[in-house]
């Protein structure tokens, strides 16, 4: 993925720019679609960009498994999403 690809070191290949890593990922060169592309990047941030594939995996075996049938189905789609919003990025409150 792009994200995986700017966390490269520059001697290991690092893409110069985003939209060149974006490129290399498989998106299409049209700027429209570019933009589209940077700004659900950013949006996750580099972690979850990062683990984006590995949480899809996940979604297809359980979808693929004992969960894909009734709430068990919806219930692996809104760990998804819970995963890919930002307040999972948040630290939990100190208790004191």
């Amino acid at each position: 993925t792009a994200a995986r690809l700017m966390a490269l070191p520059p001697a290991a290949g690092r893409p110069a720019s985003v939209d060149q890593a974006l490129r290399e990922a498989g998106v299409a060169a049209w700027p429209k679609a570019l933009a589209q592309a940077r700004a659900a990047l950013s949006q996750l941030g580099p972690r979850r960009a990062r683990e984006l594939p590995l949480w899809l995996l996940d979604l297809d075996l359980s979808l693929k498994g004992e969960a894909s049938r009734g709430l068990r189905s919806r219930l692996a789609l809104e760990r998804l999403f819970c995963k890919m919003t930002r307040r999972g990025d948040a630290q939990p409150p100190r208790r004191s």
